[in-house]
């Protein structure tokens, strides 16, 4: 679950959604700032495209084959994510999820629905005294616990430790964080065998404003595998990406060039692998008045 769901926030916005300092004290400050977007931002869709190149002109073709339908994603006037919405490929919603939030932002549930507005499951969030989440329950219509994860958190209300719990209460994967003197995420350890057997550990490095600037993963025998140095451009989107395996050896360099709306969000990315154009990803982003 935790894979499917980075790779979606890579897709989306880029490797800055994946180590917020505070995801544990409220959900969020701010959705539309997890997500680099600028602007009272009221729906968020994005769709992937082939490339087309014409005599060196970079354009849209069509829509990739691993394309299932658009996602759109509301926002809420304080900016906070409340929708999500799953299309098929003619347009028809086949998934609704509403999300909750207290008066203090601190987001409540998840519900599920299908395209006939019925709810298929229920996720409840739920915190301490000290407003830190210390478990995410997933139940079914009937209110049948699915699965759970836990949490334990820091005397600063940061999160520490994440194990997902089955419905049949047998263990599922397991978590662990670090942090550095700013609160950044420094390390996280995956653990998916047992609760003891680490299978890799990823470390984190920042440039002077906050954003990861290096990625390393290290395997269960803590030799480091791969390494990404990441540089942004000035409104803080990915501009090159360069891997290296556990040697040093220069495996691949991504780099990124973006095409902007009056708000200073890009509505158009080309992704590159070594000066080759490779992927078109287009956003379409409307805004509250």
């Amino acid at each position: 679950m935790r894979k499917k769901i980075f790779l979606l926030l890579l897709l989306v916005t880029g490797v800055q959604a994946f180590a917020q300092t505070d995801n544990n004290m409220r959900e969020s400050k701010n959705n539309l700032k997890d997500m680099n977007l600028f602007g009272k931002v009221k729906t968020f869709k994005i769709t992937p495209y082939k490339l087309v190149d014409y005599f060196g002109k970079i354009t849209k073709g069509d829509k990739q084959e691993f394309w299932r339908g658009d996602v759109v994603i509301v926002f809420d006037e304080h900016g906070y994510k409340a929708e999500n919405n799953t299309y098929n490929k003619v347009g028809n919603l086949s998934q609704k999820v509403i999300y909750k939030y207290d008066d203090k932002g601190k987001r409540l549930s998840r519900d599920l629905y299908n395209a006939y507005g019925k709810l298929q499951m229920k996720f409840l969030y739920v915190y301490d005294n000290k407003g830190a989440k210390k478990a995410y329950n997933s139940y079914s219509p009937t209110g049948e616990l699915n699965d759970s994860y836990l949490y334990k958190n820091d005397d600063k209300g940061r999160m520490i430790e994440e194990v997902w719990i089955k419905k049949d209460k047998s263990f599922g994967s397991k978590y662990t964080y670090e942090y550095d003197k700013m609160g950044k995420v420094a390390k996280m350890c995956q653990y998916t065998a047992s609760e003891t057997q680490v299978d890799n550990c990823t470390s984190y490095k920042y440039d002077k404003n906050g954003r990861i600037s290096e990625i390393e993963i290290y395997n269960s025998n803590n030799s480091l595998s791969r390494r990404s140095v990441i540089t942004y451009d000035e409104k803080g989107n990915e501009k090159e990406i360069k891997y290296y395996d556990g040697k040093g050896t220069f495996l691949e360099e991504r780099s990124y060039t973006y095409k902007f709306d009056n708000n200073g969000n890009w509505i158009e990315r080309i992704e590159s692998i070594n000066q080759f154009p490779k992927s078109f990803l287009e956003r379409e982003i409307t805004y509250y008045p």
